[in-house]
């Protein structure tokens, strides 16, 4: 892990992470809610009282309604956090996935990116078994590790050209 150096914050950009709590609540896992609310109690430290109830009035103030027949489609894998730290050390991930046919596979990939889509999270990663770029949604990821190996690939596209391109085949395959 890594320390970044300590940060001023005005309040407008305080209440903005507040006004984020619920979104991290419910569309994110439970390593990202961890780090989201351990993020938020040292932010609430340093404030002054009279900051600190403004924070805590812009949280109670603060909610996102999804209705519950949706709730259950966001599942609590808890790989999100391992799959950023794979991003940004650029190491590969052996994963255990089950596509959409329930078919079962292993495989390593070298992750690019994280999107949310149609109510779940997806890795978007370089897949050496297809030796192409796939979306993985995380709810079908069955067991995710960390290899701490390097990419092998080191030409990689970026997460926004990735879906740039998806856009447009998209755009093509509709019109």
């Amino acid at each position: 892990g890594y320390f970044l150096p300590p940060v001023s914050l005005t309040m407008e950009e305080a209440n903005a992470l507040a006004l984020l709590e619920p979104l991290v609540t419910r569309f994110s896992d439970r390593s990202t809610r961890q780090h989201f609310g351990t993020a938020l109690s040292k932010i609430k430290m340093v404030l002054g009282h009279l900051q600190r109830k403004n924070f805590e009035q812009i949280q109670a103030g603060t909610a996102h309604f999804i209705p519950e027949q949706y709730v259950h489609m966001l599942p609590d894998t808890g790989y999100l956090s391992a799959i950023q730290n794979a991003i940004v050390g650029k190491n590969i991930l052996r994963i255990e996935y089950e596509n959409n046919n329930g078919e079962h596979s292993t495989r390593e990939v070298e992750p690019i990116g994280l999107t949310f889509y149609s109510l779940n999270w997806h890795l978007i990663a370089w897949c050496h078994l297809r030796n192409d770029y796939r979306d993985f949604r995380t709810s079908r990821i069955q067991h995710l590790a960390a290899t701490m190996m390097p990419f092998r690939k080191t030409d990689h596209m970026t997460l926004e050209e990735y879906l740039k391109i998806m856009e447009e085949t998209l755009v093509r395959e509709t019109t």
